[in-house]
């Protein structure tokens, strides 16, 4: 399409690619703004909806979201590959931000969690040292443990 046409029946999809919007919202759209609507006869082909000349001239960007008239443009209607590579700019540049402080709070989680190992790490070594040494002050006679008991126990007071 070079010039448009006083009145041009399209189809959702086409009517969506002229306003940068998806075959869904054209319905709604042709839909409140009340455009004729002709039924196919046969089962499968699709709808066309009579889109006024001056509806035409108001198709939107889609990448900026502002009201562009084809007309006086350069560009064609639809997306082309500028416009795709704007949206991927775009869309990359979204992920980044989302992504990066998701990143600064899974790190600062990891660096919690080795300091949680290291601490169990210790706790175990502790731990398997008392029972070293029990297991070795078992292994004294009867008197001898008494006494070491009596000496720690007045060391206390």
């Amino acid at each position: 399409m070079t010039e448009p046409e006083p009145e041009t029946w399209l189809t959702y999809a086409e009517i969506g690619q002229l306003f940068a919007i998806t075959p869904s919202a054209a319905r709604m759209l042709a839909k409140r703004r009340g455009w004729p609507r002709r039924t196919p006869n046969a089962y499968g082909d699709r709808a066309r909806i009579l889109v006024p000349a001056d509806a035409l001239g108001q198709t939107r960007s889609a990448v900026s979201g502002k009201r562009v008239g084809y007309a006086s443009e350069l560009d064609p209607p639809g997306p082309n590959g500028r416009d795709q590579a704007n949206v991927l700019l775009i869309i990359s540049e979204t992920v980044r931000q989302l992504v990066e402080p998701l990143s600064a709070q899974l790190e600062h989680e990891r660096r919690r969690a080795d300091a949680a190992v290291a601490a169990e790490r210790i706790a175990a070594r502790e731990a398997a040292a008392l029972r070293a040494e029990l297991d070795q002050r078992r292994e004294w006679p009867l008197l001898r443990r008494l006494r070491w008991a009596l000496r720690t126990t007045s060391n206390r007071r």
